[in-house]
């Protein structure tokens, strides 16, 4: 038997009114009375009448978040958090992966306002596209700063505390690794990467800024031979991902290169493969669950024709692990 609104009304312990305003998110309904209605939805399994609720509130109740691809795992962790919480909010989510070509983001964007309230941008997922005349609201998330609507993780904090824990173990000949920058016209030149953020950070300058192609562990791989052959007295990476950060720890061990002993290693992330690598990988943690509920909470603003609120501090933290820990320079 088909679950109905009823059936949730039940079970959340409220009126079919009040599962009606969570459902199409009326204001002034107490979070806690939000929250037990969305439980029931997702226990049920209930799905709204995606028609009727379009007809009463111009509405769909369906976000699209448009990702290049689901590979790389920190972008999955951060794909996981918006979905998690389009779910707490009563939305369905539609998920788009662009493979990085272009006509397929202009499909996604194109729906934009007809089979989506709005558009979640990942990173370059939309790269070379342009999101100006798009028939709905685009939010992007991470990456370089495309369109007024832009959310990313706070760099200049984990910088901070990159350089802090760089500073305490008295590591002086500093390498970063980085992503080169993409060649997007619409990508705002001034974006400020983690690898810039560093570099502003450190009371010196880096001994080199190394660059990859891209953000994966052959990449990083790679740039052991570069790193060894150019820079052979630098004592810290600092890459600007943990998919970068893994394929170099993975290629020093390889070459014997004693690790954290010669060079200490952090990436950014957070992702489960740094729990497990030997040395286990140092990383900062970009707080998703917070930028997943920033994301909604611009793109609600922008549907209801409101200012979107000021940003709230992300809580960055170092993961310290074996990577950067047992060895402290003189």
């Amino acid at each position: 038997m088909a679950v109905t609104m009823a059936d949730v009304a039940r079970e959340a312990g409220v009126s079919l009114k009040t599962v009606s305003r969570v459902v199409n998110r009326e204001p002034h309904t107490r979070p806690e009375v939000v929250e037990r209605v969305t439980r029931a939805i997702a226990e049920l399994g209930w799905v709204a009448h995606g028609g009727a609720r379009a007809m009463r509130t111009g509405r769909t109740g369906r976000i699209a978040i448009a990702v290049s691809s689901l590979a790389n795992p920190t972008t999955t962790m951060l794909v996981e958090a918006l979905v998690a919480e389009a779910g707490r909010r009563g939305l369905t989510v539609g998920l788009e992966p662009t493979h990085d070509d272009p006509e397929r983001a202009e499909r996604v964007l194109a729906a934009c306002g007809r089979l989506y309230d709005g558009v979640l941008v990942l990173g370059g997922a939309a790269a070379g596209v342009s999101l100006a005349g798009v028939g709905g609201t685009v939010v992007t998330v991470q990456g370089a700063r495309r369109g007024p609507d832009h959310l990313g993780s706070d760099l200049d904090a984990a910088a901070g505390v990159l350089v802090r824990h760089v500073a305490t173990m008295r590591r002086r000949r500093v390498v970063l690794l980085g992503v080169e920058r993409a060649s997007d016209a619409e990508a705002d030149a001034t974006a400020v990467t983690l690898v810039d953020a560093v570099a502003r950070a450190l009371a010196e300058p880096p001994v080199a800024v190394l660059t990859v192609a891209e953000g994966t562990r052959e990449a990083g791989a790679a740039a052991a031979e570069t790193l060894l052959g150019d820079h052979p007295d630098a004592d810290a990476v600092l890459c600007e991902t943990d998919e970068i950060a893994l394929g170099l720890l993975s290629a020093l061990a390889r070459r014997g290169v004693p690790l954290p002993g010669r060079i200490a290693i952090t990436g950014f992330g957070a992702t489960e493969d740094g729990r497990y690598t030997t040395p286990s990988l140092t990383t900062v943690d970009p707080g998703y669950p917070l930028l997943a509920r920033e994301a909604f909470d611009v793109l609600d603003a922008r549907l209801a024709g409101r200012p979107a609120e000021a940003r709230r501090p992300t809580p960055i933290e170092l993961i310290r692990r074996e990577s950067t820990l047992g060895t402290v320079l003189g």
